[in-house]
């Protein structure tokens, strides 16, 4: 379980000012890994990891987090709380 996760995007509002948003979290509990491929009947699973890779999805609960919004000519801002994140790997 990592100790600091940062997600940065960067945009346009829809007026054309330069935006940035960065989530910052700090996570507490792997709530659950899926496997992917267990979830699936055995043809097509054996089909996708013969083809294209082994799927997996981590789920998280981040107990403080926070979302800094950064839009040109104003002031940031930033809320905090509690998040829900889902992690998709591909191996």
């Amino acid at each position: 379980l990592p100790k600091r996760v940062v997600f940065t995007s960067t945009g346009k509002t829809t007026d054309g000012k330069k935006a940035k948003v960065v989530f910052e979290a700090n996570p507490t509990m792997r709530l659950h890994d899926i496997d992917v491929l267990h979830e699936m009947p055995y043809v097509i699973r054996r089909l996708v990891q013969a083809l294209i890779t082994k799927p997996f999805v981590f789920e998280r609960y981040d107990g403080e987090a926070k979302i800094v919004i950064e839009i040109e000519g104003q002031e940031p801002f930033s809320v905090h709380g509690v998040a829900f994140n889902e992690l998709t790997l591909m191996k």
